[in-house]
């Protein structure tokens, strides 16, 4: 076999041999960097240490909790209505061309992903997740097919072969992945909380209208700040004036009813070096997925180069 293999290599025409060759390494180099990309998150995960909600620190921290939504009205999955916390899905168009011999392919004519937020419960606090820009590893994906644009429900599509989408025309295909309530949820990204004590006041517009309220009465404001009886108000005068009508918006906003109460937010790494991983699983479970698929993309890489070599090197030498 090797030596028909050998021969089919150096007689195929340099066309023919180098485009194979450049699809080939392409792929090679393709599947070897999704692996190493599963394994640098695998390592990540495996080194992070978890944080509760309650102590997390400001910045990028690794959180573990529970799936919720928020009060209002809830995010439902276009396909399936299915109320959730995360969707995305995707209709395909089976399209077939003929030239030589059948040939089909699935053409997207549909498809959006959820930019709502959601909530991570780990029983000490709660915090909102932004899924933008996040790796979203979902905890129900579903394909099914049907005859129409609009996609009949999934337990009385998968009735039929899946082959049946390739027999008839005008098939779709139908695909939704969900985050559930309720599913547990790893999340390693960007922590930072919003509003409250934690976000210092922007004081500027009240002092500024503080100090327009005694310009407005400036025998006032001259027995107050002109210390020293000239009829003006100089530059060491005018920022004792600006200090104390911060001092008096301070203690207002200290006495008065609070601010919008502090929101903590995960989202993306604003650096961007860094994944921001949102997943519908356990630690452990994600761990041992990146793992497989780590070893895999090694593995099926460096066998797809070491055959590439052999197949230069057959075609260099001349055939067998």
């Amino acid at each position: 076999m090797l030596e028909a293999l050998a021969r089919a290599i150096a007689t195929a025409s340099g066309a023919e041999f180098w485009t194979a060759s450049g699809v080939a390494g392409a792929a090679a180099g393709a599947i070897l960097w999704h692996a190493w990309r599963a394994l640098a998150h695998k390592r990540l995960i495996e080194d992070t240490p978890t944080s509760r909600l309650r102590a997390a620190a400001q910045g990028y921290v690794e959180l573990v909790g529970t799936a919720r939504v928020f009060d209002g009205d809830p995010i439902i999955a276009p396909l399936t209505g299915r109320h959730c916390c995360w969707y995305r899905y995707s209709i395909e168009r089976c399209e077939r061309a003929r030239a030589g011999r059948d040939r089909t392919r699935w053409q997207r004519i549909e498809g959006a992903e959820s930019s709502h937020l959601f909530m991570l419960d780990d029983d000490s606090g709660r915090c909102a997740i932004d899924p933008e820009g996040a790796t979203i590893t979902p905890s129900l994906s579903q394909v099914w097919f049907g005859r129409t644009r609009v996609p009949p429900r999934p337990g009385a599509a998968r009735r039929r072969a899946w082959w049946a989408s390739l027999v008839v025309g005008g098939e779709y295909r139908y695909r939704e992945e969900l985050i559930e309530i309720g599913a547990p949820i790893y999340a390693l990204g960007f922590f930072r909380t919003h509003g409250g004590a934690a976000t210092p006041a922007d004081t500027s517009g009240d002092v500024g209208a503080h100090l327009r309220e005694w310009k407005a009465d400036r025998a006032a404001l001259l027995a107050r700040f002109d210390a020293n009886r000239d009829g003006e108000i100089d530059a060491a005068e005018w920022a004792l004036a600006r200090q104390q009508a911060l001092d008096e918006v301070l203690h207002q906003r200290a006495s008065g009813p609070g601010g919008p109460p502090a929101v903590d937010m995960l989202s993306r790494p604003p650096a961007g070096d860094r994944p921001f991983l949102v997943a519908a699983r356990h630690e452990g479970e994600l761990i041992d997925r990146h793992g497989r698929v780590a070893a895999t993309g090694i593995a099926f890489g460096t066998a797809t180069l070491v055959v590439l070599a052999w197949a230069m090197a057959t075609r260099i030498g001349g055939g067998v």
